[in-house]
């Protein structure tokens, strides 16, 4: 088994290759990440070809450090960081392996040798492409595993930093025991390549089966959610419904009073029925939310989140204005995302509006041209509010807060072309805008 070459013919094709290892490699990674800086990649280069000259084939155990401070650097978890470098190094290592013994199966000794360097380069960046269909197939969504969810962290995450680190260290084991002890077995180092080929489809298949578990599990979550919301939702309509019935009862009783104390000429009991209706009321249309709006949403699952964290928002009372004068049908985000998304501007709008003296939240979705645009906006006492830093990971201007909702609202926002997040902030008031741009798509 064969990674690090270092007995080329001529010092440019020794570059060259070692060049290509750091493609590889960074082509592996941001396949995952999605995330790669020019800086880093400069850097990254020099930092390999240090260790490929001082370390020759001990600068394998050099991949995955470097990777993981990177990650670290990124912002992604430790547990994060783990998978990112073991696995990025991992698939490297055996699917270039993987193309190189295809090679030798198939081509003669002699035209191998020869053209050795070539097949090299070839083995090199075949990998990428191999990694990019594969995962295409499987149509495995790396933004996922890229969020701090709890249940992407201990069921995704966390087995895959156990199994694909075994992998690694038996893929090491054996590489290291044939090169120094020069007992390389061409047949074994194939029947363990197209073995740890084997072992990487069911890697994949295993993260591909975990998403869509995953996917099921925040769809049961959000249906458990419509069901009780659905709940609160009628539970609401119904006291209102009885609200109007005892208002009108009480009105028509007023109304038969006042009729005889009008016939009577009695002004002092006019005026004494008039007192009794301005100070006590059956029903008090001041603290009414209107929710009629939200029937011009026809996407069950948007407008029951939309009643809930509004519903909640005004058991805090605050006071709720809700605008959605047009019927907004066909969303082209993802609906999980989408949940999220108002769910964390809702709930940090609130958290924020509580804190003043007279808390307000509006709501307003609506269509601009192309461009449906959903604007959230409250009511802060803050008055220097960090614009550049309230998107970071773990900063908040709140206190005991770990600073993580806006951080995850911008990783959503920056995962779709036509999205965009604007923030505004105006005398004590702090405005989020999110627009999707249907034309865009």
């Amino acid at each position: 088994m064969k990674y690090l070459k270092n007995n080329f013919d001529g010092e440019n094709m020794h570059l060259v290759i070692a060049f290509t290892q750091v493609l590889l490699l960074w082509g592996i990674y941001y396949s995952v990440a999605r995330k790669i800086s020019l800086f880093g990649f400069a850097y990254s280069v020099l930092y390999f070809f240090a260790c490929f000259a001082f370390l020759t084939r001990l600068s394998v155990f050099m991949i995955i450090p470097f990777f993981f401070v990177y990650s670290l650097l990124k912002k992604f978890s430790i547990s994060q960081s783990i998978f990112l470098s073991v696995y990025s190094a991992s698939v490297a290592l055996i699917l270039t392996n993987f193309v190189e013994q295809t090679f030798m199966i198939f081509v003669s000794d002699q035209v191998f040798k020869e053209y050795n360097d070539i097949f090299t380069i070839i083995s090199l960046i075949l990998p990428i492409f191999l990694h990019y269909i594969v995962t295409k197939i499987y149509r495995i969504d790396w933004r996922l595993l890229n969020r701090n969810n709890e249940y992407i962290q201990k069921k995704i995450i966390s087995p895959l930093n156990i199994i694909i680190s075994l992998i690694f260290i038996i893929f090491l084991g054996v590489y290291f025991y044939e090169f120094y002890y020069n007992r390389q077995d061409i047949d074994s180092s194939r029947y363990l390549v197209f073995f740890l080929i084997f072992i990487f489809f069911g890697i994949e298949t295993f993260i591909s089966q975990k998403i869509d578990r995953y996917f099921q599990h925040e769809l049961q979550e959000i249906k458990d959610k419509q069901i009780q919301q659905l709940g609160s939702y009628t539970s609401e309509i119904e006291a209102m419904y009885q609200t109007l019935r005892g208002f009108r009862h009480d009105y028509l009783n007023i109304f038969l009073t006042l009729k005889s104390s009008i016939k009577a000429g009695d002004i002092t009991e006019i005026r004494q029925i008039y007192g009794e209706m301005e100070n006590s009321s059956s029903m008090d249309l001041t603290t009414a939310v209107d929710f009629s709006d939200l029937s011009n949403v026809k996407n069950s699952a948007l407008k029951s989140v939309l009643y809930w964290k509004l519903t909640e928002a005004k058991k805090d009372h605050i006071q709720v204005e809700l605008e959605i004068e047009e019927v907004i049908d066909d969303l082209e985000v993802d609906l999980i995302d989408l949940v999220r998304m108002i769910s964390i501007l809702i709930d940090n709008a609130t958290e924020e509006a509580k804190k003043t003296a007279e808390p307000m939240l509006k709501l307003a979705l609506f269509k601009k041209d192309e461009t449906l645009m959903l604007v959230i906006q409250n009511n802060t006492n803050e008055t220097n509010i960090p614009l550049g830093k309230i998107f970071n990971a773990n900063f908040s201007t709140k206190k005991n807060h770990q600073g993580i909702g806006l951080y995850n609202l911008k990783k959503i926002v920056d995962s779709y072309d036509f999205v965009e997040l604007d923030t505004e902030v105006s005398n004590n008031s702090f405005t989020q805008i999110i627009s999707i741009n249907e034309e865009q798509l």
